[in-house]
This record gives C-alpha cells, sequence and structure tokens, in this order.
C-alpha cells in the first residue's frame, strides 16, 4: 500500500558567511528504517527534494554537501504531508582558477578556455591544502594560478615570481606532495605544464 502524501526535504547552509541559504541541485538519499535504498531526489530552486508514492512507515534522509554529511533518522510518513530540514553549516567557497598568463607571450594556440578551470570549494581557515595541476590530454604551456575567496577576471593573470617563465618545466618539477611549491592566497602565480606532467602546489588559508 502507497500514500498520496508528500515528503518535503528541505535543505539549507545555515553558516553565518554563506551568501544564500538555498541548496538548489543537491541530491537527498532517502532510506528505510531497515538501512534500505528507497529513492533520491535532487533539490529544486527553493531547496526542496520532494518524494512521492511511499509506503507508510519510518524512513532516513542524507545528503552531501562538500562533504559534509547531514543526515534526519526517524521521519515518519503516513496519510498526511510531511516536511523536514537539513541543515549544513559550510562555509562559503574559495575559488582555485588556472588562468591565461599575460606575464609571457607563448601560450600555446590551443591552450584555451577549455582547458583552464575554476574550482569551487568550502576551504578552512588554519588549514593546508595541496593543489594538483594535470594536463588536458597532451596540452602543455604556460597558465597563471590564482586562489582568492573572490574569482579573478578571467581574462588574464599576472604572475608573481618564483614561478616566473618555465621551459621544460624548470621552474615546476614538482610533481610529488613533498615538492610542493608553497604558494599564498590573493596572489597570481605564472606556471608552466610540461607534457605528462603534473604541478603541486601547497597552501594554507588564513
Amino acid at each position: 500500500m502507497y500514500t498520496d502524501a508528500t515528503l518535503t526535504v528541505h535543505v539549507t547552509n545555515t553558516h553565518s558567511d554563506a551568501p544564500v541559504p538555498e541548496i538548489p541541485d543537491l541530491h537527498v538519499y532517502l532510506y528505510d528504517s531497515n538501512g534500505n535504498y528507497v529513492s533520491v531526489s535532487v533539490s529544486d530552486e527553493n531547496s526542496d527534494a520532494f518524494f512521492n508514492m511511499l509506503q507508510p512507515g519510518t524512513y532516513n534522509a542524507i545528503a552531501n554537501y562538500y562533504e559534509q554529511v547531514v543526515k534526519v533518522d526517524n521521519i515518519v510518513v503516513s496519510a498526511t504531508d510531511v516536511a523536514v530540514e537539513l541543515q549544513f553549516n559550510v562555509p562559503p567557497p574559495w575559488y582555485i582558477q588556472t588562468l591565461p598568463n599575460d606575464s609571457v607571450g607563448d601560450l600555446l594556440e590551443l591552450y584555451d578556455w577549455v582547458i583552464l578551470d575554476t574550482l569551487e570549494y568550502p576551504l578552512i581557515s588554519g588549514q593546508t591544502y595541496y593543489i594538483e595541476i594535470t594536463g588536458y590530454l597532451d596540452y602543455t604551456g604556460h597558465y597563471g594560478l590564482y586562489v582568492s575567496k573572490t574569482l579573478k577576471d578571467p581574462q588574464s593573470v599576472a604572475g608573481a615570481d618564483p614561478l616566473t617563465n618555465g621551459v621544460n618545466d624548470q621552474y615546476e618539477p614538482n610533481d610529488t606532495l613533498p615538492e610542493a611549491t608553497s604558494i599564498s592566497t590573493d596572489t597570481g602565480y605564472n606556471a608552466y605544464l610540461a607534457a605528462n606532467d603534473a604541478d603541486v602546489f601547497v597552501i594554507t588559508i588564513p
């Protein structure tokens, strides 16, 4: 037997510095009281994930937002609609950007927006992180690196020493974590990615 009642799971980010509380496009998973998977729903623009055609019983809802897992247990579904809250406490994101590098003039012609990316992630103050840059297919060349709470103009980045011009990766031979080059936030860096190479950086968030 199934009920016509709707279970609504409202997901929000309650961190005091979060730009908005809403979390759209978040996968919310539903399990029964025995831990068996039942269904998945994706939150809409109002942060609501809906579950319908459920059997009366007790359920658990769980979601993962930037590696913070929140769960609501013992949700009783019967003949009437029910709504529950999944609240996260995730700080606002930092942006790790690879950008065109205007400090050197020999960017490869095909080294364009397709292979220059932005990673959005809530880095924690006082924590140390490693950033590994690898090539897209067999592309090589110069790029700029910028880590900040604000997005850098994607047109270019004027880098800072010591990661100036790179020839055959002589300024960036750091392929492993122990060889990682230390960088700072809100600072542009010039780097060079050689063929079949990886550049590894280490940063501590202030």
